[in-house]
Formats: C-alpha cells, sequence, structure tokens
C-alpha cells in the first residue's frame, strides 16, 4: 500500500491510496480499485502532513497527521481495500498542554 499526493493546478492536493503488493510493485489483483483517493486538500498556509499506513486482514488505515496547521489535526481513514469502500472516516484535534 503506497499513499501518494497528486498536486492540482489550482494548487489543491489529492490524496490517494495505491493498492499494489509488495512482492512485485504491481496493482493488487484482487483489489475492485487499486487505486482509491481518500482525501482532497487545499492548503492555507504552510503545512507537513506525515502519512502512516497500516494493513490488517482486508483493512487498510491511513492516519494523516497534520503538523504546521494553525490548530494541529489529525485523520483517520479505514477501507476495506478488496472492495475500495471507505468505512471510516475521522477527524480530531490534538491539544498540546
Amino acid at each position: 500500500m503506497l499513499p501518494l499526493t497528486i498536486l492540482n493546478s489550482d494548487g489543491s492536493s489529492v490524496f490517494q491510496l495505491h493498492l499494489k503488493r509488495f512482492s512485485d510493485r504491481q496493482y493488487h489483483p484482487v483489489a475492485t480499485i487499486p487505486i482509491v483517493e481518500f482525501h482532497e486538500h487545499n492548503p492555507d498556509g504552510d503545512q507537513d502532513c506525515i502519512a502512516s499506513v497500516e494493513v490488517s486482514g482486508p483493512f487498510v488505515l491511513v492516519l494523516l497527521t497534520w503538523m504546521r496547521a494553525q490548530r494541529p489535526f489529525d485523520e483517520l481513514f479505514v477501507f476495506d481495500w478488496i472492495s475500495g469502500q471507505r468505512l471510516i472516516v475521522s477527524h480530531f484535534s490534538i491539544r498540546i498542554v
């Protein structure tokens, strides 16, 4: 599984998850939708994002952590990688005391 960011001409970004086999880097033959677009981002200033990906059986979890946003927040996406269906989207803020 490989997360990629595609930059659009208007300055926005689209995050994609490419469902590939580790053995040969080809798109996984079981994945119904081999490229899943899961987030569109319109930057409002200088932001850094860290993408963490975990696979567990038919589920893939993607955690986006926005580091330099005015109010740092995380976004969690959970997919069934076989069907390409998005199961959960959760947005939450981190408060550092």
